[in-house]
């Protein structure tokens, strides 16, 4: 089967995604990010699968700033791929220290 085949189709909640965007910019500042450019790095996988960007990269630095964007994201019905810092990779399942809000399924 190819991955073409395996793939799922998902629709974009493009309203919730907008109100992700501008809750968590207002509340992070300049530790929520949206360039393309951070977004793609964050998208990248140890796998075969195609980059899957984020639409949004939070830096949280506590555990209750990552409960409050994963939140905001539950209440807009936008999913969260969390990671984890690097230097957990093999003590944990996820990868970076920041949630990153996005659309795309992991």
């Amino acid at each position: 089967m190819s991955l073409a085949a395996m793939q799922v189709q998902v629709k974009r909640n493009e309203d919730g995604i907008a109100a992700v965007k501008a809750a968590l910019s207002s509340r992070f500042g300049e530790r929520c990010l949206t360039s393309a450019a951070v977004c793609e790095q964050h998208g990248h996988t140890t796998t075969w699968l195609p980059n899957q960007a984020p639409d949004v990269v939070v830096f949280a630095q506590t555990t209750e700033e990552v409960a409050e964007i994963v939140r905001v994201c539950a209440q807009h019905k936008v999913p969260v791929i969390p990671l984890a810092p690097a230097r957990h990779w093999k003590a944990t399942s996820t990868r970076r220290a920041e949630a990153s809000p996005s659309t795309s399924a992991a």
